[in-house]
């Protein structure tokens, strides 16, 4: 096991009867995310393809639109006091010449592992964010 999961007690409860047991369980940690150095979010996730998901919040915050647009991705050592790496800190270097749009490093933005609309207020906010146009899908029917 490593950072993904940890061994943890857990108390089972079934058919009335309790139990105590210890079991494997996937661990969650917070990862800040830098945009050429300057914290941008923090989101929750279980550690692994951190870049992939640094990298995929910057393409629905607008600010990558292209492969291109992007220099690269790195684990930022010195999060800690006794600057070590805790491999929770990532920072993403636009490639140069790349526009920042308006999310501004001024804002506080709430990040999860979901699709991205989680915390907006509606879909027009969606709208003015995205660099592709969003089409109006039919309702799910089950």
């Amino acid at each position: 096991m490593g950072r993904v999961t940890e061994r943890r007690k857990v108390i089972r409860i079934r058919d009335g009867a309790i139990s105590s047991r210890p079991d494997t369980l996937v661990t969650e940690e917070p990862m800040e995310i830098r945009l050429n150095g300057k914290p941008l979010a923090i989101t929750m996730r279980t550690p692994g393809d951190d870049f992939a998901l640094a990298a995929g919040f910057l393409v629905s915050e607008g600010v990558l639109a292209h492969q291109s647009d992007l220099q690269n991705i790195v684990y930022c050592a010195g999060a800690t006091a006794d600057g070590s790496n805790t491999y929770n800190v990532v920072d993403v270097k636009t490639a140069p010449g790349v526009v920042i749009p308006d999310i501004t490093l001024e804002r506080n933005v709430y990040t999860t592992s979901s699709c991205g609309l989680c915390g907006k207020a509606s879909l027009d906010a969606v709208r003015t964010t995205t660099r592709w146009p969003i089409n109006d899908t039919p309702p799910l029917r089950i």
